[in-house]
């Protein structure tokens, strides 16, 4: 973090932190079939269904455009997880549109977007995070 963010007399309990979700750039068409090979989806459908379940996928997303559509897909489902599980917890959490605003330090990333997490008091956590975090 910049060190701009901390004001004196400020712990870091009182800092907000982030997530960030970031696109797996390197990620290639054999990684996506490597990953349909061993999901789950995949293992618990019928023999049957697996060789058309799978030249349907990888047809689908047989060029670059799709497989980073793909990739946006996911990056989206797991945004969606993290708030889900903030919102759970009773944390405050929001996306942040532009990760060089509270961070400069991710501008040359591949960030797919940042979430901001508000700290709780110490009393009120709902579950508790080692040292003083």
């Amino acid at each position: 973090m910049n060190d701009a963010l901390v004001k004196p007399g400020e712990s870091q309990t009182e800092l907000p932190f982030y997530i960030g979700i970031y696109l797996w750039e390197d990620y290639s068409a054999e990684d996506f079939m490597h990953h349909l090979k061993h999901s789950k989806e995949f293992l618990e459908m019928p023999e049957v269904s697996k060789v058309g379940f799978f030249r349907f996928q990888t047809q689908r997303l047989s060029n670059d455009i799709e497989l980073q559509r793909w990739k946006s897909t996911q990056a989206a489902i797991a945004t969606g997880i993290v708030l889900g599980c903030c919102k759970k917890m009773g944390l405050q959490a929001k996306m942040v549109k532009d990760g060089s605003e509270p961070a400069g330090f991710l501008t040359n990333h591949n960030i797919f977007c940042l979430i901001e997490i508000q700290p709780l008091d110490a009393g009120s956590s709902p579950f508790h995070l080692p040292g003083n975090l």
